[in-house]
């Protein structure tokens, strides 16, 4: 899930966010504005690294403070947050993307993004790749994909085959 390995071909993303990572990754506890890269086949973190293939994913789905605290309890650990992370989370009223994933060790992990502004486009474009993966089907996007619009991104799915 994270350890870059630097032999292999450079490979260009698909589109990237600016975003905060909050937290939700034992490894990798403090926060850090980084950027998250969207693939083919995964999305990936480049500081803390963390690379999370779609058909890992669980779920996705944006929260405010309150709601990932609840979780945070309900789930009794699921979602382990350092106090600071917490406190982080309520100096602003925002939405957060929540992705909960598992590692190779098979532990459940809750990763906590900011994808500021961007959180309607971005989610439903990783939650759309999650579905086509899962499916086995192939992406069906706008030229301006990027471009905000109102009604978000179009994009649509086509079945393989």
């Amino acid at each position: 899930m994270f350890n870059k390995d630097h032999n292999q071909q450079k490979e260009e993303p698909e589109c990237q966010y600016d975003v905060k990572y909050i937290g939700g990754h034992p490894a990798f506890p403090k926060s850090h504005d980084t950027k998250v890269l969207i693939f083919k086949d995964r999305l990936e973190l480049e500081e803390p690294y963390i690379v999370i293939p779609y058909d890992t994913i669980t779920n996705i789905e944006n929260m405010d403070e309150k709601k990932i605290k609840a979780l945070r309890v309900i789930a009794l650990g699921l979602i382990f947050l350092p106090l600071a992370i917490v406190g982080a989370l309520w100096k602003k009223k925002s939405l957060y993307t929540v992705i909960q994933t598992h590692d190779i060790n098979k532990m459940e992990i809750a990763l906590i993004l900011d994808f500021h502004k961007k959180i309607e486009i971005a989610q439903s474009l990783i939650y759309n790749k999650i579905v086509a993966v899962k499916q086995n089907t192939t992406l069906i996007t706008t030229p301006a994909l990027e471009q905000e619009h109102v009604g978000g991104p179009t994009i649509g799915v086509k079945l393989n085959g």
